[in-house]
């Protein structure tokens, strides 16, 4: 019996301190309350500012499990985003590249076309070249 409880303790202890822990990233939405279990009823430990990252370990209920302050804390599920909110600066940024990518995939375009006529030019003058020696 004593063989079993040291391999229980043995599992737990690998469990618990050798599987790497997965934590997925995520922004706050807008200033949000950290509190220190999973809902309104448990005391606020603090807030994230808007666009502030932190890690989810876990969800619970609805409310995401953070690390705040280096202390375990909850913050509303549906109040966190997968993904940072963008600057007016980084949107204008972002749609000036993709005019300039768009507008250099045209340029590519018309380049293409420009060679195709000139292939097409080239064939024809080759068969009248060659209609004009037959004759």
């Amino acid at each position: 019996m004593l063989t079993c409880g040291k391999n229980l303790l043995f599992i737990s202890f690998i469990l618990t301190f050798c599987l790497p822990v997965f934590a997925e990233d995520k922004w706050a939405s807008a200033e949000i309350n950290v509190r220190t279990g999973p809902g309104t009823s448990f005391d606020i430990m603090g807030q994230l500012n808007k666009n502030e990252q932190v890690e989810v370990f876990s969800t619970v209920n609805g409310w995401d499990q953070i690390l705040f302050e280096n202390v375990e804390g909850y913050v509303r599920e549906d109040l966190l985003l997968t993904e940072r909110i963008k600057t007016p600066e980084e949107e204008e940024a972002a749609r000036i590249a993709a005019e300039l990518a768009k507008a250099e995939q045209e340029k590519a375009q018309k380049k293409a076309r420009f060679y195709h006529i000139l292939i097409i030019i080239g064939g024809i003058i080759g068969v009248l070249f060659i209609l004009k020696f037959v004759d």
